[in-house]
């Protein structure tokens, strides 16, 4: 059986400010990195993990450090299971979307699939590459255990794509910084047996609210 940790990076200075991030990036806040410290104590619980992977953002990096140093593990860099890109709207305030671009916001909201966000992707190559990467490393790890972290959209694209939901359906889980997720796959197809796990935190964390 294969199976794979995937855990949401730890709160970033923009998740509490409540600014769109997708691919740019921003630190991880005090609380952030006691999640990280917090996570890096739970993965030593978890072994053997037979390899560390994390998108190429900063603040997933930042988050995987002390599982690495816990482990003994380098980081290995997977951009394909990156946050979507938001385009013309990272780096701004949610509340302020509507407002900056009327049009552009309200063809998101949409929810087509196919629609890419000036500057950025659609949801369709978004959930395509995350996929992918998802079954790639799957069958590369085929037998073993690893951990990946990773982001809030991409976490959602793989819960949907395992409960063969729409890739636009609307997200009725929680995605919450560090929260532990593991999936598996004994040969016959993808498995979610634990999603949002917190417990390694004291103060709880933020879910991944669009």
């Amino acid at each position: 059986m294969m199976r794979m940790i995937l855990i949401r990076h730890g709160e970033t200075e923009w998740n509490a400010r409540g600014l769109y991030q997708g691919q740019l990036d921003s630190p991880l806040t005090s609380e952030g990195l006691a999640q990280a410290e917090r996570l890096g104590a739970r993965m030593r619980r978890h072994s053997p993990i037979a390899a560390l992977y994390a998108s190429d953002l900063a603040r997933t990096h930042a988050t995987a450090a002390p599982t690495s140093l816990a482990l003994g593990l380098e980081i290995v860099s997977e951009p394909d299971l990156g946050e979507r890109g938001y385009g013309i709207f990272q780096g701004v305030d949610k509340s302020a979307i509507q407002d900056k671009y009327p049009e552009e916001y309200a063809a998101h909201l949409t929810a087509d699939p196919d629609y890419i966000i000036p500057g950025g992707e659609s949801t369709r190559q978004f959930h395509t590459r995350v996929v992918a990467a998802l079954d790639r490393l799957g069958q590369r790890y085929r037998g073993k255990q690893i951990a990946v972290v990773t982001h809030g959209g991409v976490l959602t694209a793989i819960f949907n794509h395992i409960l063969g939901l729409a890739i636009n359906a609307p997200r009725y889980f929680a995605t919450p910084n560090t929260g532990y997720n593991l999936v598996s796959d004994a040969g016959n197809g993808w498995r979610i047996e634990t999603m949002g796990d917190v417990s390694h935190l004291q103060n709880g964390a933020l879910d991944d609210i669009e």
